[in-house]
């Protein structure tokens, strides 16, 4: 968040510096835009940061929660569902 007030500054504060010292349009113009360009770069940066702490957290709980309930391909119980019914299988086959 101070990242983005920075920017903000940058795009409010030098402009407005730059017109009460009697600076041209065309560098008050320039000295905006450059302080867009700051800004917009500044929310980037903080977005793509929120994405990466949103996707580590989600990760790591689909992680927790794969551990909890057995093994990668499914649920502990299915897998040992499965190794009952090949136990009655070939029970019933001796």
């Amino acid at each position: 968040v101070t990242n983005i007030g920075g920017g903000f500054a940058e795009m409010v504060v030098k402009p407005l510096t730059r017109y009460r010292m009697g600076g041209d349009s065309q560098a008050v113009s320039l000295t905006l835009l450059h302080g867009v360009v700051s800004f917009l770069r500044q929310v980037a940066v903080e977005g793509m940061d929120l994405t990466e702490h949103i996707l580590v957290k989600a990760h790591s709980t689909l992680e927790h929660a794969t551990a909890r309930l057995g093994e990668p391909g499914g649920v502990a119980g299915a897998s040992a569902a499965g190794a009952r019914r090949a136990l009655a299988i070939g029970g019933a086959a001796e």
